[in-house]
């Protein structure tokens, strides 16, 4: 008998699991493929239908464009498109410069004239360009600036010029062209408005029209837009016979090339221009044509006789527009006072002056600018180390322009009223790199038989920032660095001698160190060993881009060194004109970014590099731990920015012969160790630094350097070269001892009082 087993249905689900699996992984695999082929095929028959079939259905319709790009072949290469495109927006853009002025002078004239005009008329224009004759000796000014024609005769030299510049396509960067004679007065300004205000796609020929005639008087000025002159410098050669070549017929032949009558008055704009000998008769003072009712909108005044005429001149014009612009500012001040009122609530906030940035909003305590406060003759709490100064020099000068301005502002807001200041009762004034320098004074005002207490407020602001054009300098300048060892610093030139070995030697830095060696009679072994240990370092790295090398200077046997004059002759002497010198001190660190930024800040023939050092504190008093590191840390805690400290400058060899001359009658040039004996080279009270100070042919460039770091070493002051420096080390001594906590706390901790000066006696009490 057969029995019929029955499995659990949970068993064979889970058996036919694996099976079902498999099976539907092969259909999947079996019917995607014809799928997908079904599917593209339908959706570009409905892709074709939509917008081949249906054309109009669509916006628009996609259309290639092939013209101009090459056909290829499969197993070529595509040729390349190259767009080239200017160099400048401007040149793409076709934008141009406003005016370019034409100057026709002389040889005998250009030194005269020719600068008179362009001192006052320079900045004006965007370019003046000056076109000479030749001379009879056949030579002439060469400047960049200055065009000479050689073989042009002077008579036609405004031809000469005007083909000279379209041959050269000066004129294409330009809207207008201004010719004009040396000999003649420019209103710069209201030359400029002039242009300004004509329309650039317009022709214009303009200036003072010739009685009786078409053309302008070349004299005068000529105003010519950028296509009249392009036209008049193509025709001119047919247009005009040689005869007409003169400059009295320059006029005329633009007229018979253009085809255009000479114009004074244009598109509303004047053109105004005053005869000295036709419209007056003689050349009066120039303070009577100031008050003439045409001597504002004047655009030239000529024949000009003298270059003093055309100063005279330029003095009451720039009189005029200075007043007229002033005239504009406050009624502009007054605008936006007025407009203020209706924008909200905006005359809150409104600065005064108008125009003027608002102060600084300090986030913290530690940036609110500090207020000073002062009297009538002394300052009080002036900086951190000073409690109170009587104010001189320029500080004395900015209150009494303060008193006067006081004044003036009295007189003016209480007309009739005879007032006058007595004096400053007090203030304060506060200094903002945003603003400027601000006084709040109390003026104690004299009236007429009593006085008065009134509190005014000022305000100098700064004055628009100017950028200067500088030299290109670069990081590549080998740097001279010269150390003058004397006999009780050797022990620091060891170290100093490794730093630079570290710093420079084995970093191919391209530098030099010549360490110049101050020696007395009988001090050379001292000497000689350093000098050994130095050559040691030198024969190592003969290969290396950066050198070292001695040089010995026989001083006198006396107590103080011979001037800084003296020392730098002879080692200058020594080193080509084109290099750069920088005076080292020993305990320096030698950094590479110091040494760039000195290669960076001393520009040949500009300016020199007077860095302000950071002077570490007596590693004892000031609990450096460490006493002796390494690196100076930059901290407040380490040491302090020695302003009086002036032994590293940097400057090049011909810009100190250069100055050293100026004073080489009273210090005569030393030539060698032998000169340094005579009196003339000691007790000066001034030295290098002070003579590129006092000359003022270069700037001189004094900030803090971050990268100058000196360890904190102890110096005989009375060895230094002059009185000054003797001073200012023995400021600087006293500085780097500690700060005034660091001091107090070492004396408290350290210090001792003897018992006698603790319990005096009884004697010593009656006594």
């Amino acid at each position: 008998m057969l029995h019929c087993v029955r499995l659990p249905r949970k068993v064979l689900n889970q058996r036919l699991i694996p099976l079902g699996i498999c099976v539907g992984v092969l259909i999947s695999l079996t019917v995607v493929p014809f799928m997908g082929c079904q599917n593209r095929s339908s959706s570009k028959r409905q892709l074709r239908r939509r917008y081949v079939t249906s054309p109009g259905e669509g916006d628009f319709e996609p259309v290639l464009s092939l013209q101009g790009k090459p056909r290829t072949l499969p197993g070529s290469s595509p040729e390349k498109l190259i767009l080239v495109r200017p160099r400048f927006y401007t040149a793409e853009l076709e934008i141009r410069e406003k005016l370019l002025v034409a100057v026709l002078t002389t040889p005998e004239t250009i030194n005269t004239f020719g600068v008179a005009l362009n001192r006052t008329l320079s900045k004006y224009p965007s370019k003046v360009v000056y076109f000479s004759c030749a001379s009879d000796s056949g030579k002439g000014v060469r400047t960049p600036s200055v065009v000479l024609l050689t073989e042009t005769n002077c008579d036609g030299i405004a031809f000469h010029a005007v083909k000279h510049m379209f041959a050269k396509n000066m004129v294409k960067d330009y809207d207008f062209v201004f010719i004009v004679r040396d000999s003649t007065y420019v209103n710069g300004e209201k030359l400029f408005s002039l242009s300004s205000h004509l329309s650039v796609s317009s022709d214009v020929f303009m200036g003072r029209v010739v009685s009786g005639a078409d053309h302008c008087d070349l004299d005068a000025g000529v105003l010519l837009s950028n296509g009249v002159f392009h036209e008049m410098a193509k025709k001119v050669a047919s247009a005009c016979e040689a005869s007409d070549t003169k400059d009295e017929s320059f006029g005329n032949c633009i007229v018979k090339a253009t085809g255009l009558r000479c114009t004074s008055s244009m598109q509303g704009q004047t053109y105004h221009a005053l005869n000295l000998e036709k419209d007056l008769g003689y050349a009066p003072d120039p303070s009577a044509l100031a008050t003439r009712k045409d001597f504002s909108k004047t655009v030239t005044v000529f024949p000009v006789l003298t270059a003093k005429y055309h100063y005279r001149l330029h003095h009451y014009f720039g009189y005029y527009n200075l007043n007229k612009a002033y005239q504009q500012v406050e009624r502009t001040e007054s605008s936006i006072t007025g407009l203020s009122a209706f924008v909200g609530h905006s005359n809150v906030h409104l600065n005064w002056p108008v125009g003027v940035d608002t102060a600084i909003k300090p986030s913290g305590r530690f940036d609110v600018l500090r207020c000073v406060y002062f009297n009538d003759s002394h300052m009080f709490w002036w900086n951190d180390h000073g409690a109170i100064v009587p104010i001189s020099g320029a500080e004395r000068l900015s209150l009494d322009d303060i008193k006067h301005s006081a004044e003036s502002y009295l007189r003016r807001n209480a007309p009739g009223a005879n007032v006058s200041i007595s004096h400053v009762e007090d203030g304060y004034k506060k200094f903002d790199p945003m603003r400027g320098l601000s006084y709040v004074t109390d003026v104690v005002v004299r009236g007429e038989g009593a006085e008065m207490l009134r509190r005014l407020e000022f305000l100098r602001p700064l004055s628009k920032s100017e950028i200067l054009q500088m030299p290109y300098v670069t990081e590549h300048t080998r740097v001279v660095m010269v150390l003058f060892v004397k006999q009780n610093e050797l022990d620091h030139v060891t170290v100093f001698i490794e730093e630079y070995a570290k710093a420079c030697l084995e970093k191919n830095d391209n530098t030099m160190l010549l360490l110049a060696f101050l020696q007395t009679t009988g001090s050379e072994e001292p000497f000689n060993n350093v000098r050994s240990f130095a050559m040691g370092y030198a024969d190592r790295f003969q290969r290396s881009n950066a050198k070292l090398a001695t040089l010995v200077i026989r001083i006198p046997d006396q107590s103080s060194l011979p001037s800084d004059f003296a020392l730098v002759d002879l080692v200058t002497r020594k080193l080509p004109q084109e290099s750069l010198v920088l005076l080292c001190q020993t305990g320096m660190e030698i950094r590479t970014d110091y040494l760039n930024r000195v290669r960076m800040n001393t520009i040949l023939g500009m300016q020199v590099f007077l860095p302000i050092p950071f002077t570490q504190f007596h590693p004892v008093i000031s609990e450096q731990n460490p006493p002796a590191p390494e690196s100076v840390e930059l901290r407040k805690e380490n040491g302090f920015f020695d302003s009086n400290n002036y032994n590293h400058l940097s400057f090049y060899v011909s810009d100190y012969w250069r100055h050293r001359a100026l004073i080489s009658k009273e210090v005569p040039i030393a030539h060698g160790s032998t000169d340094l004996r005579a009196s003339h080279y000691h007790g000066l009270s001034f030295g290098v630094v002070e003579l590129f100070l006092v000359s003022k042919q270069v700037h001189l460039l004094r900030a803090t350097e971050p990268s100058l770091r000196l360890h904190y070493v102890w110096r005989e002051c009375q060895n230094e070269s002059n009185l000054r420096a003797i001073e200012n080390c023995k400021l600087s001594s006293l500085s780097a001892v500690g700060s005034k906590s660091q001091q107090a706390k070492f004396l408290l901790s350290d210090t001792e009082l003897p018992k006698a000066a603790m319990h005096p006696s009884p004697t010593a009490s009656t006594s």
